[in-house]
């Protein structure tokens, strides 16, 4: 999932958080990897159904592309929210040939809402046998995203005094806090990691 310039995506692309200006758009991509080979492989059959909140995001009109042998359809549920699916069948007795990371589709939402968060949520995703007789069922990750004009920062002082939350606008600095005290240590500085 990819978000508009100037924007930030934070933890592998789980969390993407906007400012919530008019216009900001999301890619949403969805890649079939293989994960016990590097080969290529019969696919005789997939699913993939994402899921989205109809209030706080908008499809993007003509924005879906898949691989020509992927079938995609935008449906509206009751409640509110979409599905969106990607989906292959092979009427071929040997499937079809794969190779093991192949970029299934892609399409884009409109973010309508003006705050709060919401999740694009991967559901239903499967990759059937030979026959369709079993299938397996693929892993995804879900994506929040969420719509602030501040982001919430705060500080680990790893069992030192505490060290108060700041909210800075996004895409701001933080303020350089007071330096954490702890018995028998000395502060050596921040870090963005524990490592």
């Amino acid at each position: 999932i990819s978000a508009p310039d100037g924007y930030v995506i934070t933890d592998a692309a789980e969390t993407v958080y906007l400012s919530g200006k008019d216009q900001d758009v999301i890619t949403v991509t969805f890649t079939l990897r293989r994960t016990d080979a590097d080969e290529p492989y019969p696919l005789y059959a997939m699913q993939n159904e994402i899921l989205y909140d109809g209030t706080f995001f908008e499809l993007v009109p003509g924005s879906g592309m898949a691989n020509n042998s992927i079938r995609t359809t935008d449906i509206t549920l009751r409640d509110g929210y979409h599905a969106f699916y990607m989906n292959r069948a092979s009427f071929n007795a040997e499937g079809e040939t794969w190779q093991a990371n192949t970029m299934v589709g892609t399409f884009q939402l409109k973010v309508i809402g003006t705050a709060g968060s919401s999740v694009i949520r991967s559901s239903n995703n499967f990759v059937s046998t030979k026959g369709g007789e079993d299938r397996y069922a693929a892993t995804a990750q879900d994506v929040t995203v969420t719509v602030s004009e501040g982001c919430l920062v705060r500080f680990e002082s790893n069992g030192g005094s505490e060290v108060p939350d700041q909210t800075v606008a996004l895409g701001g600095k933080v303020t350089k806090p007071a330096d954490p005290t702890k018995d028998g240590l000395y502060f050596a500085g921040w870090y963005s990691d524990i490592d």
